[in-house]
């Protein structure tokens, strides 16, 4: 994914967060003292994509239904491999709006509520665990 976004690739437009270095980033919550912003060259010039966790690990960006459909279908696939847990990892960082603390948005649990609303109908015996770090009355929040 991430080379066909850099080569330009339309199906891949809108998969990452673009956006400037500005003041409003200052409230986003940090897990790491890396830079939350890494710039990539692109096949449309330089630009900064949001990394909230290191340059290697870029976030995507779930206000696209195409990014969307492609986690639930991954999570689909992984069902019918017969995975009966699925773990998701930093799940607080799903969703990213600039001038806001960017972690446990009601985006986010929108997200992870749809998740589990789809796996009640396709495979119930499925355990979905959101990785969090808040106290437990916190994190089953999200269901």
């Amino acid at each position: 994914m991430t080379l066909r976004y850099l080569k330009g690739e339309e199906e891949y437009e809108n998969f990452f967060i673009e956006t400037e270095p500005c003041p409003e980033l200052s409230k986003v919550t940090r897990p790491r003292t890396l830079p939350l912003l890494t710039k990539f060259e692109t096949s449309k010039g330089e630009k900064y994509i949001w990394t909230t966790f290191s340059e290697d690990q870029i976030d995507l960006n779930f206000k696209n239904e195409k990014v969307l459909l492609k986690i639930i279908e991954l999570i689909l696939f992984y069902v019918s491999k017969r995975a009966k847990t699925i773990r998701l990892d930093a799940i607080g960082y799903l969703w990213k709006e600039v001038g806001t603390s960017c972690i446990h948005l009601k985006q986010t649990h929108k997200v992870i509520q749809l998740f589990r609303d789809i796996l009640d109908i396709v495979a119930p015996e499925t355990i979905l665990i959101t990785e969090t770090n808040v106290p437990h009355k916190d994190n089953i929040s999200y269901f």
